[in-house]
């Protein structure tokens, strides 16, 4: 055995404040500009990679970082609160272009977006193994965060590159 006698191996940092509110802040400001260029566009794009790549920087250059765990907690939240967001996009323009901005309510636009949620996940998790476990099948996007959480852990010109 080649281990000391003294050392204990930390914990890796997880699930911490810091991560908490930087993916918070980081959904928040993604789900404004996305949502913006949205109604403009008129289509959207996911977010995951932009989540990691602020959420890299954040924790690992201003706040100095290293745990690629907390760092995949901070995209997660991030494209969390993303996510949730973009139920909305579409639906408001919807409302109004359809006549019925006078009748907007949006109480009941938050319930139906909750719904949407949940008949999301209410459809996915059927499908989740079929998908994953038997297809064999790799989300690009999926594929793209995992090497850019990996990234740092390659060195610092990698990172750059990236």
């Amino acid at each position: 055995m080649n281990s000391t006698p003294g050392a204990v191996a930390r914990p890796y940092p997880e699930l911490t404040w810091v991560a908490l509110i930087v993916g918070w802040i980081i959904g928040c400001v993604i789900a404004v500009s996305i949502g913006y260029a949205a109604l403009i566009l008129g289509f959207s794009i996911e977010g995951s990679e932009l989540a990691a790549i602020l959420g890299f920087g954040i924790l690992r250059g201003i706040l100095r970082r290293k745990s690629i765990i907390e760092n995949n907690i901070v995209q997660t939240i991030a494209s969390g609160v993303n996510g949730a967001s973009s139920g909305m996009m579409f639906s408001v323009p919807a409302i109004f272009l359809l006549g019925f901005g006078d009748k907007f309510d949006p109480v009941i636009l938050t319930f139906g977006c909750i719904a949407g949620a949940f008949l999301g996940i209410a459809f996915i998790i059927p499908l989740r193994k079929h998908m994953i476990d038997y297809e064999r099948l790799t989300y690009p996007g999926g594929v793209a965060v995992a090497t850019i959480l990996k990234s740092p852990g390659a060195g610092v010109r990698k990172a750059i590159i990236l």
